[in-house]
């Protein structure tokens, strides 16, 4: 079936019209009453509860005799929780910290050292930027190399030197670049 939400008063009681094999109390405010075949228990934030033979709707009952917010999941078969505990490390390993680059004027272009153990290579043409740049190898220029806009970010898979070209003969313009060696 899913998720049922349901927003009860104090003590009020709803017909729920679910089938299912378990419900699962996924988030209340207060403990709450789930009656099914004229058996109720009374169950709170986390708990579950399956049933052998199912069932075809059950009632829901506000039991902390004050406004409550419940969250229900219904389902049919076995309920499994899954937990996770501990903790996550992040090992940045293989991405250098990023580069940011002014490109200077006059039609000139910054170069990206090659690097062997490169894998990606990630640049960003800054969204304050006013010009169109364009990347490629030593022969990129006016008319030749893959197009960068303002704000704008590419990926290449490569581990040659890279060139990233400034058209403007007025206006500095800065990238910034980040290297993944895995």
């Amino acid at each position: 079936m899913g998720d049922i939400n349901r927003t009860l008063t104090a003590n009020e009681g709803q017909e729920v019209a679910a089938k299912g094999g378990f419900i699962f109390v996924a988030s209340s405010t207060g403990e709450v009453e789930i009656t099914v075949d004229g058996e109720t228990e009374k169950l709170k934030q986390g708990d579950a509860r399956e049933y052998a033979a199912g069932f075809n709707g059950f009632r829901l009952t506000d039991a902390s005799g004050a406004a409550n917010t419940v969250r229900l999941v219904v389902g049919e078969g076995v309920f499994r929780r899954s937990e996770v505990s501990g903790s996550v490390s992040i090992d940045p390993g293989g991405v250098f910290d990023s580069v940011t680059d002014q490109i200077i004027f006059t039609s000139s272009s910054t170069t990206i050292a090659a690097n062997s153990a490169r894998k990606k290579l990630l640049i960003s043409s800054l969204d304050t930027n006013t010009v169109i740049l364009r990347v490629g190898d030593s022969g990129v220029g006016s008319n030749n190399g893959i197009l960068l806009h303002p704000g704008a970010t590419i990926e290449l898979e490569t581990s040659a030197e890279v060139r990233v070209y400034n058209p403007s003969t007025t206006a500095l313009q800065t990238i910034a670049y980040a290297e993944i060696e895995s």
